[in-house]
């Protein structure tokens, strides 16, 4: 198994630590403070290219599920409210109803 180190703290991710996956890859955060400050820090970087604005993103949480974002701003959205505990929607992550927030079971791979 490969270790998987913390994008923002620099530190071994645990089992149960956050997971962002996009078309070019994956990216590790231990808990819900390095995922909030790692998406802000993004979604707010200047010169952000619209293409990277718009890519598509899977967060798989520690609960098994993945959570799926059309924008980066949606997931910093939802990692801004989850870090401090407050529910969010659909519409309040930034994501419209033709681009719902999916959420898929995890699947146990044998």
């Amino acid at each position: 198994m490969k270790r998987r180190i913390c994008s923002y703290d620099l530190a071994a991710v645990p089992d149960d630590g956050y997971v962002v996956t996009d078309d070019r890859g994956e990216i590790y955060l231990c808990n819900a403070r390095c995922l909030c400050i790692w998406a802000v820090s993004l979604a707010t970087k200047p010169g952000l290219s619209e293409e990277l604005k718009a890519r598509k993103l899977v967060l798989k949480v520690p609960a098994g599920e993945e959570l799926v974002f059309e924008t980066i701003i949606g997931l910093a959205r939802w990692a801004s409210s989850h870090a401090l505990g407050v529910e969010v929607t659909n519409a309040q992550a930034g994501e419209s109803e033709r681009r719902q927030l999916k959420v898929r079971k995890k699947q146990n791979r044998g």
